[in-house]
């Protein structure tokens, strides 16, 4: 880690104790650019009024001489310029042992100001302004004085020593002091931005507030928790693998992009919206809330787990395989699940949720609908699917291969419909006023029970296999353009309604 200390004097020699990272300003290297041994460079960027002075052979030797200003003379610039941008611990003395103390020090990471490090008007000799504008006296600063952390972009750092509105008195400039951060945390507020880059392996962990943003790039592995609220923004990018957990909130965005794997658990909260990119295997666990939106995307397999409520919306996409343990969905959430390979999702929406399954091989897919929910689940293999619908929900599931729909109960008005290009097998039981229509291109067998004002319909464009028991005023239509057996009907409760009545067997020919 790199490290500079700054102790400004009017000599040289007047102490022999400064620490091995010191570089002492005196009155003969006022000027920038002066090369420090510990690789910074440093200096006024005019010298015009300045003051230098020798002062205390008793204080800590960072605080025993100072460079000043009278309270009438202009603002004077010390530069600092950095072996290299990144996240470092700033620290400051402001102050004199023996002169009351009036002004500020303003910090800007290249032209953009970032803070005001102290501003003091009348503290009294002995005592030194840390970078945090808190003042102690010289015994006490040195064990107690704390550092002010920022992540620069710029390599040229500057300390505006300025006059706080004081008309008498001077400003004393005692000491700074710069250490770069490695790894570590990387804390952002306000407006504030970081980047971490690294042409190696990188690790951080940084949390971010208001309209901050970071950035963290490596071009080897890349570890890096991320945590954002209000309207902040983060970047992972790696080329090799990247660990990273992204936490948001309020209208935050974090996005994690990896060439190879990619393991990332994304929070989402208020408006957030998260993204996850892998060129090889991704493994992907995402909570979403409120207004939220997330979306994973890989060239290779993916292993996702969605959690979705209010208004979030989450997607999947892999050209591999793509393993889902759970889409579960709330209020008016919306999940979309894509693979060219083997998909595997289980979905379970409640409200006004909608998911949607895609698959190019073979899908098995449960889905459980509840409230206004809607599911569909496509696939241009196989497809098992199990589906449960409650009051107004609706799912689709259609595959232009076999489709195995092993039972899908309705209540309420939900509907259901599933369709094969090839064979299909399924078992369907429909209450109150639900719909459900299975097609087949192929073989269909297929076993119906359907009570209230339920209507089922049942087209097969082969062989037929199915037996429907009706209650009360449930409706129950089979057509089959091959051989039909089974169309077994029983009306119950409801004398008017005849075999000849609603419920009719269909035998099409070829």
């Amino acid at each position: 880690m790199a490290k500079q200390e700054i102790n400004f004097r009017a000599t040289d020699g007047y102490r022999g104790d400064d620490s091995a990272d010191a570089f002492v300003m005196t009155s003969s290297n006022l000027v920038y650019p002066n090369a420090t041994p510990q690789g910074f460079t440093v200096g006024w960027t005019d010298s015009g009024s300045l003051g230098t002075g020798d002062r205390s052979l008793s204080v800590d030797a960072r605080l025993a001489g100072a460079h000043f200003l009278a309270f009438n003379a202009p603002t004077r610039i010390f530069r600092v310029t950095l072996p290299a941008a990144g996240t470092y611990d700033i620290r400051l003395a402001l102050g004199y042992p023996s002169f009351t103390h009036y002004g500020k020090v303003d910090m800007y990471d290249g032209a953009s100001f970032v803070t005001t490090l102290a501003d003091k008007s009348g503290q009294t000799g002995g005592n030194w302004a840390d970078a945090t504008d808190t003042a102690y006296s010289g015994a006490d600063w040195p064990g107690s004085n704390s550092a002010y952390r920022h992540t620069f972009t710029s390599t040229d750092v500057y300390f505006h020593l300025e006059n706080n509105g004081a008309v008498v008195g001077n400003r004393f400039l005692a000491h700074i002091a710069l250490e770069s951060v490695g790894g570590g945390a990387a804390e952002l507020a306000g407006d504030a931005t970081a980047a971490a880059n690294a042409a190696g392996d990188i690790t951080t962990e940084i949390p971010l507030n208001g309209a901050s943003i970071v950035v963290a790039t490596a071009t080897g592995a890349l570890n890096a928790p991320i945590t954002l609220s209000a309207d902040a923004s983060a970047i992972a990018a790696a080329t090799a693998s990247l660990t990273t957990k992204i936490q948001l909130a309020g209208n935050s965005v974090g996005n994690a992009d990896a060439t190879g794997g990619l393991d990332t658990g994304i929070t989402l909260g208020g408006d957030a919206a998260g993204q996850s990119t892998a060129a090889a295997d991704m493994t992907a666990t995402i909570t979403l809330s409120g207004a939220a939106v997330a979306q994973a995307l890989a060239n290779a397999g993916i292993d996702t787990s969605i959690l979705l409520s209010g208004n979030a919306g989450g997607q999947a996409d892999a050209t591999g395989d793509l393993g889902g343990g759970a889409s579960q969905l709330q209020g008016a959430a919306t999940s979309t699940a894509t693979a060219t390979g083997a998909l595997t999702i289980q979905i379970q929406l409640a409200a006004d949720a909608v998911a949607q399954s895609l698959a190019a091989g073979s899908l098995d897919a449960p889905v459980n609908l509840e409230g206004g929910v809607s599911g569909n689940a496509a696939a241009t293999g196989e497809l098992s699917t199990q589906i449960q619908v409650d009051a107004d929900a609706q799912t689709i599931a259609t595959a232009t291969g076999a489709l195995a729909s092993t039972a899908v109960p309705l209540a309420g008005d939900a509907v259901a419909i599933a369709t094969a290009a090839g064979d299909l097998n399924t078992e369907i039981k429909l209450e109150g006023a639900a719909l459900n229509v299975v097609s087949a291109t192929g073989s269909l067998t297929v076993s119906l029970e359907i009570s209230g004002n339920a209507a089922a319909l049942v087209v097969a464009g082969a062989d037929l296999t199915t037996n429907i028991p009706l209650n009360a005023a449930a409706i129950g239509r089979v057509l089959a353009a091959g051989n039909l057996s089974g169309g077994v009907s029983t009306i119950a409760q409801n004398p008017n309604y005849t075999t000849k009545g609603l419920w009719r067997n269909y035998r099409v020919a070829a």
